[in-house]
C-alpha cells in the first residue's frame, strides 16, 4: 500500500505495517500467537514498512 497524502494545514504521510499469523484455536497457546504476530510485524518495520507479512 503506497503512503497517501492527506492535507490539514501541511502535508503528513502515513504508512502501514501489518503483522498477521494463522493460529488453531484449540492447539495453539496465546501467547505463542502474539509472539508470531509481533515478530511479523517487526518484519514488516524492518523490511521498509508499508507491508504486510505472514508467518
Amino acid at each position: 500500500m503506497p503512503a497517501m497524502k492527506i492535507r490539514i494545514s501541511n502535508y503528513i504521510y502515513i504508512t502501514t505495517s501489518i503483522g498477521l499469523t494463522k493460529f488453531s484455536p484449540s492447539n495453539d497457546q496465546i501467547e505463542a500467537v502474539f509472539k508470531h504476530i509481533d515478530e511479523a510485524l517487526y518484519c514488516s518495520k524492518k523490511n521498509g514498512r508499508n507491508c504486510i507479512t505472514i508467518l
